[in-house]
C-alpha cells in the first residue's frame, strides 16, 4: 500500500500572498498621493478639507477591505483541495493573512494620521501668514494716520491762518483755514475734522453737528494743547453709538503754552473693521 506524502504549503500560495501585499502597497500609495491632491484641488476651506479627509480615510478602509476579500477568495480558490492541508500549512496561512491585515491597518492609520497632521500644519501656517499680513496692513494704516497728525501739527499755513483769524478777527483767514482743513479731510479720506480753541472748545465741525466731545477726547485735546504732541484716541463709541478713532494734533506754531487743536476723525467701519474681518481664501 503506497504511503501518502504530507503536502507542503504550495509555492503558489506564497506567491499569491506576496502579490496581494504588493498590489495593496501600490494601491495605497496611489490613493494617498492622488486623493490628497484631488481634495486640495476641489476644496479650499479647512473645515471641508478635514471632513473630506476623514471620509476619504473611511472609504479607503472599505475599498481596501473589499479588495483584500476578493483577492483572498481568489487565492484560496486556486489552492489544491484534493487533500486536507496539514495543521502547519493552515497555521502558516493564518499568520500570512494576519500580517497582511496588520499591514492594511498600519498603512491606513498612518495615512489618516499623516493627512491630519499635514492639513493641521498647513492651516497653522496659513493662519500665521494671514495674521502677519493683517498686522502689517493695520500697522501701515496706523502709521499713515499718525503721519497725517504730524503734518497738521507742524503746518505753518494752518497756524498762521488760525492766528490771523483769532487774533485780528480776519474772517477770510478763518474761512481759508476751514476750507483747507476740509480739503485735507477729503484728500486723506477722514470722516470729519474738528477745530478746537486753546480751551478745547469746538470752533468748527466739518460735519456741521454740535455734538459734545467725549470725556476721553476732551482729556486728549487738553493734553495735546499743553504738551504739544499728537496722539490717537480710540477706537471708541461716541454719544450716538458710532465707532470713532480720532487723531488729535495741536497747532504747534500757533502758540507757546496752550495751543489750538485739530481733530482728524476716522470712521473705523470704513477700513479698519473690514480689514480685520476679511478672511482671504487660498487660490
Amino acid at each position: 500500500m503506497p504511503h501518502k506524502i504530507p503536502r507542503q504549503a504550495p509555492a503558489s500560495g506564497t506567491d499569491g500572498i506576496i502579490r496581494v501585499v504588493l498590489l495593496y502597497a501600490v494601491f495605497a500609495s496611489l490613493w494617498i498621493v492622488l486623493s490628497d491632491k484631488g481634495v486640495e484641488w476641489l476644496f479650499h476651506d479647512s473645515a471641508h478639507i478635514v471632513l473630506v479627509g476623514t471620509l476619504k480615510g473611511g472609504l479607503f478602509v472599505a475599498v481596501t477591505s473589499l479588495l483584500l476579500y476578493g483577492l483572498m477568495r481568489r487565492l484560496l480558490g486556486t489552492m489544491p483541495t484534493a487533500s486536507t492541508p496539514s495543521t502547519g500549512s493552515w497555521r502558516w496561512l493564518r499568520v500570512s493573512l494576519a500580517l497582511v491585515l496588520l499591514a492594511i491597518v498600519v498603512v491606513t492609520a498612518g495615512s489618516m494620521v499623516g493627512g491630519y497632521r499635514h492639513e493641521k500644519d498647513k492651516e497653522v501656517a496659513r493662519l500665521e501668514a494671514i495674521s502677519d499680513l493683517k498686522a502689517s496692513q493695520i500697522a501701515d494704516w496706523i502709521k499713515e494716520r499718525d503721519l497725517d497728525g504730524h503734518f497738521v501739527q507742524s503746518s505753518r499755513f494752518f497756524a498762521d491762518r488760525y492766528r490771523d483769524w483769532r487774533d485780528t478777527g480776519d474772517s477770510v483767514s478763518g474761512d481759508m483755514l476751514k476750507q483747507r482743513l476740509n480739503e485735507y479731510r477729503n484728500d486723506r479720506l477722514f470722516h470729519g475734522v474738528l477745530l478746537l480753541d486753546e480751551q478745547s472748545e469746538v470752533l468748527w465741525n466739518s460735519e456741521g453737528t454740535g455734538e459734545a466731545l467725549s470725556p476721553d477726547l476732551q482729556a486728549a485735546a487738553a493734553e495735546a494743547a499743553t504738551a504739544g504732541r499728537a496722539r490717537r484716541v480710540g477706537p471708541y463709541l461716541d454719544a450716538n453709538g458710532r465707532p470713532r478713532l480720532d487723531i488729535v494734533a495741536p497747532l504747534l506754531l500757533a502758540g507757546d503754552h496752550r495751543r489750538p487743536v485739530v481733530v482728524l476723525r476716522v470712521d473705523p467701519a470704513a477700513y479698519l473693521f473690514p480689514t480685520l474681518r476679511s478672511w482671504p481664501v487660498p487660490s
